[in-house]
């Protein structure tokens, strides 16, 4: 087994869902412990063997997601930008709701976080001025992975 492979099963441990992969889940948990580098990782494992699917674009605009969070925190806000807008593009196609996510409100998210972005300065510390969010999924009997909603409102 591969160094990645083994982070992987580690990350989805104990995460389990009739309809939704180990690693979809891992990313919402992953991202939400602000691990932005690990969650562009799981999720990155499944978008690679899914290319064909419906799913393709949506999986990479949440890893873009991610990688935009990456560079948030290295406090290069211009990478940062450049991601969140590719992100943006990637999941204008999807529904309101798709795989359990909010994705309208997740796309508003994005738009409020690549304006945030656009006014740093390199080098500030942005979540000293604005915590990231927190992305939860919902089940059709409410919450199945869920915290505090927070962010660049």
């Amino acid at each position: 087994m591969s160094h990645k492979s083994q982070k992987i099963a580690e990350w989805t441990a104990g995460l389990r869902h009739d309809s939704l992969d180990p690693r979809y889940l891992a990313f919402f948990k992953l991202f939400n412990a602000r691990q932005f580098f690990e969650a562009h990782e799981v999720l990155e494992d499944l978008w690679l063997q899914d290319r064909a699917s419906p799913d393709y674009r949506f999986y990479k605009g949440l890893i873009q997601l991610a990688g935009a969070f990456v560079h948030l925190q290295k406090r290069r806000p211009q990478p940062a930008g450049a991601l969140l807008r590719l992100s943006a593009d990637n999941l204008a196609g999807y529904p309101d709701v798709y795989r359990q996510l909010r994705v309208a409100g997740l796309r508003g998210m994005v738009s409020a976080w690549l304006r945030f972005a656009g006014d740093m300065l390199p080098g500030a510390d942005v979540f000293g001025a604005c915590p990231p969010p927190v992305l939860s999924l919902e089940d059709e009997d409410g919450p199945c992975l869920s915290s505090t909603c927070s962010g660049a409102d």
